[in-house]
């Protein structure tokens, strides 16, 4: 999830700088959380979202792409006659370019939304793909996500007294403690891209490539109970063969046993 004040990684070379220092900061990616994301609770975020918070769900969820890479994107870089974001080298957590495919209609249909003003005007190639109503690039969106986890979980995100303290995020003691038991974290739909690309039988080489994993170890590392699962379901094919390698090769087929004239074999006509 995002850290928004007090992390130990950051966007090289970020866009996003005051002062000269970057002011977009990321949480060290945790490959072992097991959390996954069902369809239906999907869904449930989704239609819980407001619109700029419901595309950027989609866009997460459909691409991979970390919190700030996504909001580095530049309307330039979706590419919807090549179906591909490009993901600069400067914006990423590797160093390194990468593409992504747009590879569903709906993240199509965000791409196109946000490259577009109000007036259905196509916005100037240069600029944040991913902006505010005012059309300013987006910073934050702590606050909206959280409320948006809570009333997806049927919950009403009570606000309580302002605070300095960002942790807090002036939710009131009981809305933090729901929120901390329903333990969904944005990251974690940048995990469940990568679970469903393995159960959909995608190799980890490409999976590798599309999360932007300088080895494939991290990959296994953030799919491991996903390639656990695969290898119990081929289970299935468990069907109680031994393998011998002591076993002489056999030639040909099993004799036939010999028949009588009226058609059935000895042993037929013994037991009848």
């Amino acid at each position: 999830m995002l850290n928004w004040a007090a992390s130990r990684e950051y966007i090289p070379a970020s866009p996003f700088r005051k002062g000269g220092i970057s002011v977009i900061k990321l949480d060290r990616e945790d490959n072992r959380r097991n959390r996954r994301i069902s369809t239906e609770e999907e869904e449930r975020l989704i239609s819980a979202a407001p619109p700029r918070l419901r595309a950027l769900i989609i866009l997460a969820m459909d691409t991979g792409v970390r919190a700030g890479e996504m909001l580095a994107i530049r309307v330039k870089d979706a590419d919807l006659e090549r179906r591909e974001i490009t993901l600069r080298a400067p914006t990423t957590k590797s160093g390194k370019t990468r593409s992504v495919p747009i590879s569903t209609q709906r993240l199509r249909a965000v791409i196109e939304w946000f490259s577009t003003d109000d007036k259905g005007n196509v916005r100037p190639a240069t600029v944040p793909l991913v902006v505010n109503r005012f059309g300013k690039r987006i910073g934050s969106f702590r606050t909206t996500w959280e409320t948006t986890v809570l009333r997806a979980h049927g919950h009403v995100p009570a606000k309580g007294r302002p605070t300095r303290d960002w942790r807090t995020n002036s939710l009131t003691p009981e809305a933090r403690t729901i929120l901390h038991m329903v333990d969904l974290h944005w990251h974690d739909l940048r995990h469940e891209y990568a679970c469903r690309l393995a159960e959909r039988g995608v190799p980890i080489t490409k999976i590798q490539y599309l999360l932007g994993h300088a080895s494939v170890v991290t990959t296994e590392r953030y799919i491991h109970h996903t390639l656990a699962d695969l290898a119990k379901a081929a289970a299935v094919l468990e069907s109680g063969g031994l393998f011998d390698p002591t076993n002489e090769p056999r030639i040909g087929m099993p004799t036939p046993k010999p028949h009588s004239a009226s058609g059935r074999s000895q042993g037929e006509s013994r037991a009848h």
